[in-house]
């Protein structure tokens, strides 16, 4: 169901040296990148949920002590302790720390492939069947990844609705 365009046509009839440098460069780099960036993305995220799962309740804490000490009448308690746990509610719907581990292994795998197409050797006999598995691991890796992204999302769609 891909439409194959003249552009693509036209690259399939170059030398694998240009080949591997479109794909490297066009593709490689640019699916690492996206993958490095979101793998930091929720990496950040997890954390600062974490910090406000244990930062939260030791205000909530704080406040309780201030107002039996009759510093204010507000019941602070109730509404930071339903802020932090909006905050955990979050944090568990998004599954930041898995997904930061899921993108993260697919940048690796990107990365590794990289390294081994930048070393391959174009005069070798066998080198147009590595270059063709290679290319394979690194669409396999995208595809594992997203089909990973589209089950997740189904799920929470799922759940959404179901609420």
């Amino acid at each position: 169901g891909v439409d194959i365009t003249p552009a693509m046509r036209d690259l399939r009839g170059q030398p694998l040296a240009v080949r591997r440098e479109v794909y490297l460069n066009e593709r490689i780099r640019v699916q690492h990148d996206w993958y490095r960036g979101k793998a930091r993305y929720c990496a950040r995220a997890g954390y600062w949920t974490d910090v406000l799962g244990v930062l939260l309740p030791a205000l909530g804490l704080a406040l309780a002590v201030l107002r039996a000490l009759g510093a204010f009448t507000y019941d602070a308690l109730g509404t930071v302790s339903a802020v932090a746990a909006s905050v955990t509610a979050w944090a568990q719907l998004r599954q930041y720390r898995p997904l930061a581990a899921a993108y993260g292994l697919a940048a690796e795998e990107l990365e590794l492939i990289r390294l081994q197409l930048a070393r391959l050797d174009l005069e070798s006999m066998d080198a147009e069947e590595i270059w063709a598995r290679l290319a394979r691991d690194a669409e396999d890796a995208v595809s594992r990844e997203h089909t990973t992204w589209q089950a997740r999302r189904e799920v929470r769609t799922t759940t959404d609705r179901e609420h």
